[in-house]
């Protein structure tokens, strides 16, 4: 195992090379297909992206990809601001979304902007439904399939949630207990780690008569 960013025990907000690079209690991390790596910075209320250094072997650099305090305002990246965020996910075409877990709302950052996707900012609850009308409680982790859409654990109402590209929310799941990180194959299998109840779960999307979809449990 190597460090490839910031220094243990050292928490904090610093920019550059990997031995100068501080974190605060960062909770998330995921990739996107040419390997730079998205963080969310929770303690930080960021999200930073570590990248190689061009030309060195198993050097590597971060930078500040977005927010600057905390907050809840949408808006150019070094302008936005989170609220301890602890879930991101990349998509194909580098659309980094965003679990801001204190604000109860997924954010989504495309071509340097950052806009709230579904949720409504310190509102926290357990509606489906679009954009702000829908409400979470405490999401954490965060997975994109294939097609864009989004599953999140929604941590505080121990489900699982579905958010379409446009943003349209469904409970998909429910019946965990504060479940806390989640990943999506290639065959579109979700797999949740139910932190309150000491497992990994697996679940399917299917699609039974007509086009609303529901997750069951193989």
């Amino acid at each position: 195992m190597i460090t490839i960013a910031g220094a243990p025990g050292h928490a904090g907000i610093a920019d550059g090379l990997y031995e100068v690079t501080r974190f605060s209690a960062p909770s998330a991390v995921t990739a996107d297909p040419r390997g730079r790596l998205y963080v969310a910075d929770t303690g930080n209320h960021r999200l930073r992206k570590v990248i190689t250094v061009t030309g060195y072997v198993g050097y590597y650099t971060s930078e500040t990809f977005a927010g600057s305090s905390e907050g809840a305002a949408d808006g150019q990246a070094a302008q936005a601001t989170f609220r301890s965020p602890a879930g991101v996910a990349v998509d194909g075409e580098d659309v980094v979304y965003v679990a801001d877990t204190g604000n109860h709302t997924i954010r989504k950052i495309a071509n340097g902007v950052v806009t709230t996707l579904a949720g409504s900012a310190g509102s926290r609850g357990n509606a489906d439904g679009y954009g702000a009308d829908a409400r979470f409680d405490r999401p954490t982790g965060i997975a994109v399939d294939a097609r864009g859409n989004l599953y999140v654990c929604d941590s505080g109402n121990h489900a699982i949630r579905k958010v379409s590209p446009s943003g349209f929310v469904t409970t998909v799941a429910v019946g965990f207990s504060n479940p806390q990180a989640i990943v999506v194959d290639a065959k579109g299998a979700i797999y949740i780690a139910d932190t309150g109840n000491h497992r990994i779960d697996v679940a399917s999307v299917v699609t039974p008569s007509g086009d609303r979809r529901r997750a069951v449990r193989p």
